[in-house]
């Protein structure tokens, strides 16, 4: 998030009349960054200052705002003229945005040959949406002839370019034990169970809703206002699922690769009155919001909170970094799944831990973590973020008839009671400490990451 200097000497630029500074303005009024909620009157006012000196970004965003008619009056001629002012200058989304218009004749003819050419423009500057759209044309043969060779091409490009995931991992606690205690049947009816609960759980939230960016591209197939921050339903996150023996692993694709990827303000999603913006000393901080984050964590914290309700002993980790997760292939490899996989074993209780990577992937806000550490074995800290996902917060705001104590009482498996034990005393931390956001001090000398933790130290050391 910007600083209060840092707006200031960006106003001080745009009212100097640079163009960049112009656009960057309006964007942070769209974002919220300013006022702390969209102001898109004040958004279209720099924007046009911008787009007036020809700023192709600016006109790209502007051209969105006259095209859904939000804060502005709707004029579809105004758009498409800011669209192909950006377009001849080069710039990739504005390509994409045109060329659908193109193709679905909406504020100009019908023309989806010019669509498609638009779509390649974009497509050859690595505009991911307009790759998608293009493997989406080539497969269907609509606008441009069938061509299954062109899609598989664009189609590997755009995989070969890296992913950025988020995986959680998994593991039912005593599988070897309870095999030689009660024979294979039951603990196969306990697997599939676990199975059954995984797959309900992703189903019930395969579609759900999402927290919509201010002027980001439209994604294939999809059509929002992306002029506003809005929660848009009906968004489907690029989420996979796998399992093999004691181990589930559920994954979040993020839709922008490592590379081109876009950051975003995280202020400008959704309310936080302490979001963290700031990393590791040494370690840039990937300040995006991806919408998709929210329903994935979500759906993980479903299946631990249900699993351990069945009696299913659940310990997880979820990292963020580069990996491959293919399921076709059945290849699964990468920096995040092994951080995922030492976290899981880094702890000695049931829950779902961050792993280390939460320092400078962290989109979320103060409800869905807590300072804990109590969780992490001897020796093995610098496998886990002294960040807990709070879990037993979700459990009591959804789950409130149900008591963890209950559900851990019918877990049989006395070599396992150090860890039930953990369980229950950090539902009670947890409980105990709901405000310890108030609690952490010093908030406005905080730097980076490494003070954040300071301070969360400090607050630890005062509690016990």
């Amino acid at each position: 998030m910007l600083d209060d200097t840092a707006i200031e000497e960006l106003i001080k630029r745009a009212e100097s009349g640079d163009a960049e500074a112009q656009c960057d303005l309006g964007d942070c009024y769209a974002g919220g960054i300013i006022d702390g909620q969209p102001n898109h009157n004040k958004a279209i006012e720099w924007l046009s200052k911008s787009a007036a000196q020809n700023n192709s970004n600016a006109q790209n965003y502007l051209a969105q705002y006259y095209f859904y008619g939000e804060a502005i009056e709707q004029c579809l001629s105004t758009a498409i003229d800011l669209w192909e002012k950006s377009a001849k200058q080069g710039n990739p989304w504005a390509q994409n945005d045109l060329g659908l218009r193109y193709l679905e004749g909406e504020g100009v003819d019908k023309d989806p040959m010019r669509g498609a050419e638009l779509l390649k423009e974009s497509a050859e500057q690595d505009c991911e949406e307009a790759q998608r759209n293009l493997v989406y044309l080539y497969r269907t043969g609509e606008a441009i002839d069938n061509n299954l060779n062109e899609a598989k091409k664009w189609e590997q490009r755009i995989e070969d370019k890296g992913y950025l995931y988020t995986i959680a991992l998994f593991d039912i606690l005593g599988v070897s034990g309870n095999i030689k205690e009660n024979g294979t049947k039951k603990v196969l009816d306990l697997y599939r169970q676990t199975i059954e609960l995984i797959n309900k759980v992703a189903k019930d939230r395969s579609v759900g809703s999402a927290p919509i960016p201010a002027h980001g591209p439209i994604p294939a197939g999809l059509k929002v206002r992306w002029d506003q921050c809005v929660w848009v339903a009906g968004f489907v996150p690029n989420i996979g699922i796998s399992y093999f023996s004691d181990t589930f692993v559920l994954w979040l694709r993020h839709e922008k690769n490592k590379e081109y990827g876009q950051s975003w303000t995280s202020s400008a999603y959704i309310g936080g009155k302490y979001p963290l913006l700031f990393s590791d000393v040494g370690v840039e901080l990937r300040k995006f919001l991806h919408s998709e984050y929210f329903i994935f964590l979500k759906l993980c914290l479903e299946f631990f909170c249900r699993g351990i309700q069945k009696g299913i002993p659940l310990r997880g980790c979820v990292a963020t970094g580069n990996a491959y997760m293919n399921k076709d292939e059945s290849m699964f490899l990468g920096e995040a799944l092994v951080e995922a996989a030492r976290g899981e074993s880094a702890q000695n209780s049931i829950g779902f831990a961050f792993g280390p990577s939460f320092s400078s992937y962290h989109p979320i806000f103060d409800e869905f973590f807590i300072p804990y550490k109590k969780h992490i074995k001897n020796g093995r800290e610098q496998h886990l973020s002294p960040l807990m996902v709070d879990w037993a917060k979700y459990w009591r705001d959804k789950y409130s008839d149900i008591s963890l104590e209950t559900v851990i009482s019918s877990m049989k498996n006395e070599d396992f009671k150090e860890y039930y034990d953990y369980a229950i005393e950090f539902w009670n931390f947890s409980e105990k400490y709901q405000d310890w956001p108030e609690q952490i001090r010093n908030r406005s000398e905080m730097k980076n990451m490494q003070d954040y933790y300071n301070e969360l130290g400090n607050f630890l050391d005062r509690i016990v």
